[in-house]
């Protein structure tokens, strides 16, 4: 532009387009992405039978402003998109359309067309117009091609011919996973929206409360992917770190109802070891520690990952009622002040919590580490004069973030669980009731993400 556009000012855009828009992957291929994956990774195109365009950082198909990054350049290009995303989830979009010798297609969208998420094309020269009333974290999506939509049901599943009994098992898992995130986070205030590509190996893609994915057999992969939408519908936000947040807290909630609490913590120590290399080692007195804070973050790793396990933390050390009773109250409008998520927590947990949100979403200080540092068992004398012992474990964190974290004491009876609180660079000890000598003692589930995992363990001379 040659000067910058006012707030609230309006400018007119034309755009032209002449000749094939093809798929094109040669930017992932050129970086040495296997052309196979490339396709299933680019996959918007315009052409006859399905038509497929998404937002900046995958086609640039309305106006950006946008520094110029490059894939080689490590994170920095999804380190900068997220930052765009970031100041523009609020911006609104409108978008006229015309759409010239079409028949039998539907024209699908995450706008807000005539006050629904989608309109009809038929005929010639049909005219339309799709607001867009915030872009969100992942922007504007137009889906054009020949879908059938299932009835009776309450949520829009649309699919390809000859393709209802593989849409009803979208449907099934809507109404059997609903419940569980109502019993999370809270009721969905919205319905969603599921679009089956036509591409049986091409990526889902997810914006807001709509999904636009291959379809699949597995009822379990079903329901875990129904679960990260349901969330958004549960509890939108403008914060990357609510909303992705909860969204893949949802997820890893559903793999603990499928194949129970040991997978989920699987599950998070799969992705613990992105995290780590994403955390630098020393963020404590670094300038960038707010700028990288969950609140400010536009980097995925970060509001996507680590943001997953800020809410499990605060799963593991509150209980789900005050998480549940705090998102109830939870409202985008009134999300205008940083602490805001805090204190709705911090109203139904009773208790302070100023020094994790410090630690895990204001500043980023990277990531804790734990070792035992001692392990002192007292034997006791008990009123009915059997021997027990009481065990003291001093846990040393050697990072720069604070955590609750859990200690585990093994014995030939079984074993015991306490949790401690740790400050950075600190010692804090935890003490448990066993009725013999600890064989082995372990600080850390999986459940908190640390730097280290290799010092974890304490085990008794001799012991195996």
């Amino acid at each position: 532009m040659p000067q910058p556009v006012a707030p609230k000012a309006t400018i007119d855009i034309e755009v032209g387009y002449s000749g094939n828009i093809t798929q094109d992957t040669s930017r992932l291929t050129r970086v040495g992405v296997p052309e196979a994956q490339a396709r299933a990774t680019d996959w918007d195109r315009i052409s006859p039978d399905f038509t497929a365009l998404r937002g900046v950082g995958h086609v640039v198909w309305y106006p950006v402003a946008l520094e110029p990054a490059m894939l080689s350049d490590r994170n920095k290009l999804f380190v900068e998109l997220g930052e765009f995303r970031a100041r523009h989830a609020e911006a609104q979009m409108i978008l006229n359309t015309q759409h010239d010798d079409i028949s039998n297609d539907a024209m699908l969208s995450n706008g807000q067309p005539s006050g629904e998420a989608l309109i009809f094309v038929s005929g010639k020269n049909h005219y339309g117009k799709i607001e867009f009333p915030r872009l969100g974290m992942d922007g504007p999506l137009i889906v054009i091609g020949k879908f059938e939509r299932l009835p009776a049901s309450n949520d829009q599943i649309w699919f390809q011919p000859k393709q209802s009994l593989a849409a009803a098992k979208y449907a099934d898992a809507v109404k059997k996973v609903a419940p569980e995130i109502t019993s999370w986070l809270r009721a969905p205030q919205d319905r969603i929206t599921i679009i089956q590509h036509p591409d049986p190996n091409a990526a889902p893609f997810e914006s807001g409360s709509l999904l636009l994915t291959p379809f699949t057999d597995n009822d379990k992969a079903i329901q875990w992917q129904i679960a990260h939408t349901l969330a958004h519908a549960a509890v939108p936000s403008s914060r990357a770190w609510i909303a992705e947040g909860l969204a893949h807290y949802a997820q890893l909630r559903e793999r603990e109802v499928q194949d129970g609490h040991k997978a989920a913590l699987a599950f998070l120590l799969d992705r613990r070891t992105t995290l780590a290399l994403d955390e630098p080692e020393n963020m404590k007195s670094s300038p960038d520690s707010a700028a990288r804070s969950l609140i400010n973050t536009g980097d995925e790793v970060l509001y996507r990952t680590k943001a997953m396990y800020v809410w499990w933390m605060l799963h593991d050390m509150l209980g789900d009622a005050p998480l549940l009773k705090a998102l109830r109250n939870y409202r985008a409008a009134d999300d205008k002040e940083t602490t805001y998520m805090q204190k709705l927590i911090e109203a139904q947990a009773h208790r302070d919590l100023s020094w994790f949100f410090d630690d895990w979403v204001y500043r980023d200080r990277g990531l804790p580490d734990f070792r035992i540092a001692q392990v002192y068992p007292r034997q006791t004398i008990g009123s009915d004069s059997s021997a027990r012992y009481i065990v003291t474990v001093t846990v040393e964190n050697l990072g720069d973030c604070a955590a609750e974290v859990p200690v585990r004491v093994l014995t030939k009876e079984g074993e015991s669980t306490a949790r401690v609180q740790v400050p950075a660079n600190s010692k804090a000890s935890a003490r448990v009731t066993t009725a013999s000598l600890p064989l082995e003692v372990i600080v850390n589930d999986g459940s908190v993400p640390e730097s280290d995992l290799t010092n974890n363990v304490w085990k008794a001379e001799g012991a195996k």
